[in-house]
């Protein structure tokens, strides 16, 4: 797909009074937004929550995740991180996405 652009996405997360984050690399035709909104919801498989810990973020059971940070990368620096860091497959059409990350998306923007 030639409209594909390459991201180093890094996602918050949070069990109790635990906060970490996980960092992964992606590639996908959608915007910035959404790719980090998919990856944050599919890190947990968690329902959107417009207003724990004041952020929009997906929950399930306790395990909060949330968007962090967004970075396009070109593809020769995707291919070297592909061999140290989790790939994290995306969709390609936003229409595809769950109803949590859209909901998270309407409520963020």
């Amino acid at each position: 797909m030639s409209n594909e652009k390459h991201y180093l996405i890094t996602t918050e997360f949070r069990i109790g009074e635990i906060v970490e984050s996980i960092t992964r690399v992606c590639k996908s035709a959608m915007r910035p937004e959404a790719c980090q909104a998919e990856v944050a919801q599919g890190m947990n498989c968690g329902s959107f929550d417009k207003d724990m810990y004041s952020r929009p973020c997906f929950d399930i059971d306790g395990f909060i995740t949330y968007p962090s940070s967004i970075k396009e990368i070109d593809e020769s620096t995707f291919d070297l991180l592909m061999s140290h860091i989790e790939f994290y497959p995306l969709e390609q059409n936003e229409s595809e996405l769950s109803q949590d990350v859209k909901e998270f998306l309407e409520a963020t923007v």
